[in-house]
């Protein structure tokens, strides 16, 4: 069963099973979301932008979950000590709980540091057969 939890700003978390991926984890926007609690094995990430970015390499670093994000993100998250996945637009990746597959967004993205964050991106996850859209900021 997929269960859908929307934390805050632009922050889900998606369970199947036991496991569960968080989309741009800007957690601190919910003080009643409690990370530390969730089995979460996997985070995406859309873009650079701290309000993007989030709590995502703590977290990641805490749970030992692996962050999945464009090339130049992902770079900067190991850079920090995250266990990191840098991918480019359009293939489907596999995990525990599903598969997702990053797609084009129109948006800027610039590290914490100011350097060029990589594309933006939207994420369409697949899980248990059900679709779930992620846009990102996009112009739409």
């Amino acid at each position: 069963m997929v269960d859908l939890k929307y934390i805050g700003h632009s922050a889900f978390e998606i369970k199947n099973g036991d496991s569960a991926v968080l989309i741009d984890p800007l957690v601190s926007i919910n003080k009643k979301y409690k990370w530390k609690n969730e089995p979460i094995t996997d985070i995406l990430l859309t873009h650079a932008h701290g309000d993007h970015l989030g709590e995502a390499i703590e977290i990641a670093k805490a749970k030992d979950a692996e962050i999945t994000a464009i090339v130049e993100l992902a770079g900067y998250c190991a850079e920090q000590g995250a266990k990191a996945k840098g991918v480019n637009l359009g293939s489907w990746l596999q995990y525990s709980w599903g598969k997702a597959i990053f797609l084009p967004a129109y948006h800027s993205s610039s590290l914490p540091d100011g350097r060029y964050g990589g594309c933006a991106a939207s994420i369409l996850l697949d899980v248990d057969g059900v679709r779930i859209f992620h846009a990102g900021d996009t112009c739409l």
